[in-house]
């Protein structure tokens, strides 16, 4: 994924232009952990919404995969949101009416890339590898924090995407369940492009790289 010159502008209430984004030029590879480190309001959730496709750069180009998303439908941005991206924020954001499997098979409604037996197999080997095999058919509501988090992980990682995004992932996790989480994701990074946007300092340690976001600017520590 690859950001050249890539600004994001708003206008306050009070009709100031403010630059949440301002001339980012990064390549982001696969088979690493990224961690993007900036305060509240230094333009981290901006950044992620660009990098996932939710939100797009008032100036300069971005390139997903060789794509310039910039030239790309509605539509092919949203088979590649669904296909290539997977997405774990700090609220959990499962449905309480539905277990953690039916959370899980979700985002593989849409995506025909395997058969339904497939997908339902290849849950159960995501729940078993991340220690959730016996919590697969509980609700929400009957998981720690932790848990919750994890089936996040596991929904992110099931239409077998290219890229994982993680705004706050352990922003209401304990610090036991938060050093799982970034172990989780560290292991996740050595196929996968992870990139993690935090203020949490412990996230140094599994990052391969780590990213600095200070007033919309990128810059490498």
């Amino acid at each position: 994924m690859k950001m050249e010159d890539i600004v994001k502008t708003y206008i306050s209430k009070n009709g100031n232009q403010v630059k949440a984004l301002n001339n980012i030029n990064y390549n982001f590879k696969e088979g690493k952990f990224y961690a993007i480190m900036g305060q509240s309001g230094s333009g981290k959730t901006t950044l992620i919404n660009i990098l996932g496709l939710v939100d797009v750069p008032t100036r300069g180009k971005y390139f997903f995969n060789g794509l310039e998303v910039q030239k790309l439908s509605n539509d092919k941005l949203s088979e590649i949101r669904n296909n290539e991206i997977g997405f774990v924020f700090q609220h959990f954001y499962l449905n309480n009416r539905l277990t953690a499997l039916e959370n899980v098979l979700l985002p593989t409604l849409i995506n025909k890339k395997h058969t339904k037996e497939e997908i339902i197999e290849n849950a159960k080997k995501l729940f078993n590898n991340l220690g959730l095999e016996s919590r697969m058919n509980h609700y929400p509501n009957e998981l720690s924090g932790g848990e919750q988090q994890r089936v996040s992980l596991i929904r992110a990682l099931i239409n077998e995407p290219s890229v994982i995004l993680a705004d706050e992932p352990t922003g209401n996790l304990d610090y036991n369940n938060e050093l799982e989480i970034l172990k989780l994701l560290k292991e996740v990074s050595k196929k996968k492009c992870v990139i993690v946007v935090s203020h949490n300092p412990n996230i140094k340690k599994y990052a391969d790289i780590v990213l600095n976001l200070d007033k919309g600017v990128l810059n490498e520590n």
